[in-house]
């Protein structure tokens, strides 16, 4: 429907967003070996959707073969939107193309809204902090993309002016992330030959904008947009759609729809990750949808068909265009650095103790382990998480007590990584060039070979043809292909938004994106050795060795570690209060100490100090009996039995061991006497790199530091 011809009068309408992005599960990136099953007797995994049994070696796989997740994702289509990761979008097309020819003819026929997002699903204010270069050539591959494969497709049947939907990964935003989008589409419809208005919708969640807005559309409010550029924002119902994502229970999804449509907001946005209405999590999942489908159009069966109607996303956009709504729209300003499923809509940030300690109640940044203050600005000050980590191969569950620095430490590798493979290659690449200016060209030309659509022969051949590049040797081709994988893998497909996610460092997704920048630096390595440049060969190994191999051993680390406060004496505080309701006083024991007869020697006060710890730990966390036992922390406790005896000096000095006694526990293995995450990705991926001095060359080689290639352990 080109321009809607219903009114918006005495009805709500109904719009749906499904969010679809499945996370690679990749061991060795350089080989391009997927992670495999941990069972030898039982490769496959097996998920059921309805009552179809899939089978797979891993969960990227298995969602989107045929009869799986995908299949009841697009099938619910002609009634919601859907934005797709351009990564995920291709394996789609390898592994079930009958379901992928079907979301393209739905697109292409007008029947189904397509939303257009990043390349790799970075986390965007992360990543331009980073790097604004790399996330524009990011942005740049996808938005190429969804062009190629729809856009213009459909611009040129339709003749309608640009309307594109974005979705932001995780909904994570702040200003330069909306500059950046904005400025990199206006770019792209100039080079299309579109210089008219271009109507740009953003979606977030109704609690990362300011004024308290509820769920509908708004004008986005910016200070850089550029003429004939017109930014809007839907905010998604908070409430119905964690009932839609989390409930398997019509009933409450129902009423989460009346609740929202009580507001008195015309139009209602839902948006959830697509994998919740495909069966990912709970298998009957489609059904219920396919249930609330027809109440909402049987007015027999429920009220709810005679209160709603839905519509597309464009279609709902069209008709706010045509009745002349967008003008009197409210402006909606964001909440800088804000993120949908940040920590800081939880209720339990208190001293009463939860599942998450800081000084700052609201406004925890998940994805970069830091505390954002109320302006927006990001501190460098952690917080301490309680959650249960499953060990699979026990198998059982034990509680952790962790420190977020963690997750700093895997931005900052990142990071690192990226801007040093990123300088290297387009300095390179700089040497080849018959115009020195002509790099980013280059760059954001390769979309094609990153997404399996031209190969690395033919892509050169093009830039020789075009005379961008001058004529190279076989050193050099050879050099060139390398560069541009290292930069590939590790300044863009390494950058997913999974990792930080989770609590714990422990996960495939977090091996997947290490595992990338470790492949990455492998392949920058082979370019240096190709193009014989010894010195910066000897540099990016040892970066490499810095970065994984040495990671939590060295004096750089405990420069980093130290760098970041860490809320230690609110963690003690809530320790001691929960503990005292439950009969253990911290205090008198260590005034038990200080008053006994018999002075206590510092290795006598370690000892009694670890005792201590484990009594504390255990009062205060007694809701949970299966607490890792390591993560006691004893050097809290003699920070305050050294106050408690006037000796600052010496309390200080073991305030530091208390904190490298958190970052050593937030980067622990599942398995005790193993290596960390980190520096088992090196390991395996060190293999790889040229022979250049012995310290590389014979890394991995003894027993007890081999990864295995299938399972990361």
């Amino acid at each position: 429907m080109p321009f809607g011809a219903v009114s918006f009068l005495n009805e709500n309408i109904l719009l749906e967003h499904m969010h679809g992005y499945q996370p690679r599960r990749i061991v060795d990136a350089f080989l391009g070996v997927e992670r495999e099953n941990l069972s030898e007797k039982e490769l496959n995994l097996t998920k059921y959707v309805r009552d179809k049994a899939v089978n797979g070696p891993n969960w990227f796989e298995i969602v989107l073969k045929p009869g799986s997740v995908y299949d009841e994702i697009i099938n619910l289509l002609p009634e919601r939107s859907l934005n797709v990761e351009p990564i995920t979008l291709k394996a789609l097309q390898e592994l079930n193309s009958p379901v992928f020819n079907r979301l393209l003819k739905l697109i292409l026929n007008n029947e189904a809204t397509i939303a257009c997002t990043t390349y790799s699903h970075p986390i965007m204010p992360v990543a331009i902090s980073q790097s604004p270069f790399d996330v524009y050539i990011n942005l740049s591959w996808s938005i190429d993309f969804y062009f190629e494969l729809f856009w213009k497709k459909l611009w040129e049947k339709e003749q309608i002016f640009p309307l594109i939907f974005f979705w932001l990964p995780e909904c994570a935003v702040n200003s330069e992330t909306i500059n950046l989008i904005v400025d990199t589409i206006r770019k792209k419809t100039i080079e299309w030959g579109w210089e008219k208005e271009v109507f740009i919708i953003f979606i977030l969640d109704e609690y990362q904008v300011e004024n308290n807005y509820r769920s509908g559309i708004y004008k986005l409010h910016s200070e850089q947009i550029p003429s004939e550029i017109y930014p809007f924002v839907l905010l998604r119902d908070h409430a119905f759609s964690d009932a839609i994502s989390f409930s398997s229970n019509l009933g409450v999804i129902i009423h989460a729809l009346k609740m929202a449509i009580s507001t008195g907001m015309d139009l209602v946005v839902t948006a959830s990750d697509a994998e919740n209405f495909g069966g990912n999590y709970d298998p009957w999942k489609p059904v219920l949808f396919e249930e609330l489908s027809e109440r909402m159009i049987n007015t027999t069966l429920s009220d709810i068909a005679t209160i709603v109607r839905r519509l597309q996303a464009s279609e709902a956009f069209l008709e706010y265009k045509f009745w002349g709504r967008l003008e009197n729209l409210s402006e909606a300003k964001i909440f800088e650095n804000s993120a949908w499923s940040d920590f800081g809509h939880w209720s339990i940030l208190s001293e009463d103790g939860g599942f998450i300690v800081s000084r700052r109640v609201g406004g925890l940044m998940r994805w970069t382990g830091k505390v954002r203050a109320k302006s927006g600005k990001t501190l460098e000050e952690t917080y301490f998480l309680i959650h249960e980590r499953f060990n699979p191969y026990e198998p059982r569950r034990e509680l952790r007590l962790t420190n977020s620095i963690w997750k700093i430490a895997f931005n900052h590798i990142s990071a690192e990584v990226r801007k040093f493979i990123s300088f290297h290659v387009c300095e390179f690449i700089k040497n080849l060039l018959k115009n020195e200016y002509a790099t980013e060209n280059v760059l954001k030309k390769y979309w094609k070979v990153a997404l399996k659509i031209e190969n690395e022969e033919d892509f050169l051949k093009n830039l020789e043809d075009e005379e961008i590049i001058r004529p190279l040797s076989e050193e050099e081709r050879e050099a060139f292909k390398r560069g541009l994988r290292a930069y590939k893998m590790a300044s863009q497909d390494s950058c997913i938004s999974c990792p930080t996610f989770w609590s714990d460092v422990e996960t495939e997704l977090t091996w997947t994106s290490l595992a990338l920048s470790a492949a990455g630096m492998v392949e920058l390595s082979w370019m240096f050795k190709l193009l014989n440049e010894e010195d910066l060969l000897k540099k990016s190994i040892s970066k490499y060795s810095q970065l994984f191999l040495e990671l939590g051993e060295n004096s750089y680390w405990k420069e980093f570690t130290l760098r970041h406060k860490m809320p230690l004496d609110l963690l003690l505080s809530i320790l001691k209060k929960r503990a005292a309701k439950r009969g253990y006083s911290l205090e008198d024991e260590i005034q038990e100490i200080i008053h006994a007869e018999d002075v206590l020697q510092e290795k006598d006060l370690k000892k009694r100090a670890v005792q201590m710890a484990e009594k504390l730990f255990k009062a205060a966390l007694d809701w949970r009996e299966n607490l890792r036992e390591e993560d006691v922390n004893p050097y809290i406790i003699l920070v305050e039995i050294f106050r408690a005896f006037g000796d600052y000096k010496k309390a200080g000095e073991y305030i530091d061991q208390a904190i490298w006694y958190e970052w050593e526990k937030s980067i622990a293995p599942l398995f005790k006497k193993t290596k960390n995450i980190f520096q088992r990705v090196g390991l395996l991926h060190a293999k790889h790199l040229p022979s250049y001095f012995e310290k590389i060359k014979k890394v991995g080689e003894k027993e007890e530091e081999k990864v295995d290639i299938r399972t990361g352990w």
